[in-house]
């Protein structure tokens, strides 16, 4: 299979594409320098570019190949998150593969064959210009022999560690859907409070709270509290006089923090809290929808499934 790649995933899925025995064609030139390709002009049978959010790829060709690559690129980790097929005209179709933070990481393994590569590598990446610049210039000081490779490594795990968005601050929460597509959540004001970020936000409509049942009033405020790389995030709901109406635990994949921005993929299934305290797990038809459209694989299925069952029978 003949393949075409640009973007922040290059490097790293070409080494995966060519190990398996794919053709690397109109390479760039720095594919050139690393994988020993010589230039040239072919037409390829697919090609990858990054999604918009970078958080993962799109590929695009014929449906029986883009079918084939998808299920060889689900193998890098048990954490791959693919789209269903969408079929476009003259005959090509796309489908999306996402990468949480241990496909980022499988990824960044992969990469360090070709060429060095700092921990969080592709995270970064996809972290917005000025993170992306800061791992550029510390791999290169490294490269060049001007910086030690620890003092590299420590610098930029303590600043993925401090990353978030800053106190005070609005943001944006991406919600993504496999089967549906992004929502963006927000915008909140964001707080920290120790390793936790807490986002406060008005609600500015009428309706009901999913899950709960319970009205939605205009000037109700939702608390959102999540952790880098949770499983979950945490939203209580209060209407006047602070009286609080329900509590929603949305389950995902690890959530990304970044500066402007929080990001994971919704797997479906939640966890819903009444003000008396009952729990509930809801929506659980979502998570096995994803399982049987081959979004996610059995591990990540059955990860979703745990993380629920735990905090529902948590006290």
């Amino acid at each position: 299979m003949r393949f075409s790649i640009r973007g922040i995933y290059s490097t790293a899925v070409s080494k995966y594409l060519l190990d398996l025995g794919h053709e690397l064609v109109n390479p760039t030139h720095s594919q050139e320098e690393r994988f020993g390709i010589g230039s040239s002009w072919t037409t390829p049978e697919i090609i990858i570019q990054d999604t918009s959010d970078k958080e993962g790829i799109i590929i695009q060709g014929a449906s029986s190949i883009v079918e084939q690559v998808v299920e060889e690129l689900r193998r890098i980790s048990w954490q791959v998150v693919t789209t269903p097929l969408s079929r476009l005209s003259g005959g090509i179709a796309s489908a999306r593969v996402y990468f949480p933070i241990e496909a980022k990481k499988a990824l960044d393994d992969i990469r360090s064959r070709v060429a060095y590569t700092l921990p969080f590598h592709h995270l970064c990446r996809a972290g917005g210009e000025t993170l992306s610049s800061i791992l550029s210039m510390l791999e290169d000081l490294v490269v060049s022999g001007s910086l030690d490779r620890k003092i590299a490594e420590e610098r930029i795990s303590l600043l993925i560690n401090k990353l978030g968005p800053r106190k005070g601050c609005t943001a944006m929460i991406h919600h993504l859907k496999p089967l549906s597509g992004k929502i963006l959540l927000g915008p909140f004001r964001f707080y920290r409070s120790g390793d936790v970020l807490i986002g406060r936000r008005v609600i500015r409509s009428f309706g009901k709270y999913d899950g709960l049942g319970i009205d939605k009033t205009p000037g109700d405020v939702s608390v959102t509290r999540l952790r880098r790389f949770s499983w979950s995030m945490d939203t209580r709901y209060y209407g006047l006089g602070n009286a609080e109406k329900g509590r929603y635990i949305n389950i995902s994949t690890p959530i990304h923090v970044y500066e402007s921005h929080a990001w994971y993929i919704d797997l479906g299934i939640d966890v819903v809290e009444k003000p008396d305290g009952e729990r509930r797990i809801i929506d659980t038809e979502e998570l096995e929808l994803l399982l049987e459209n081959s979004c996610i694989s059995r591990e990540l299925y059955e990860r979703a499934l745990s993380e629920a069952r735990s905090i529902a029978n948590t006290s």
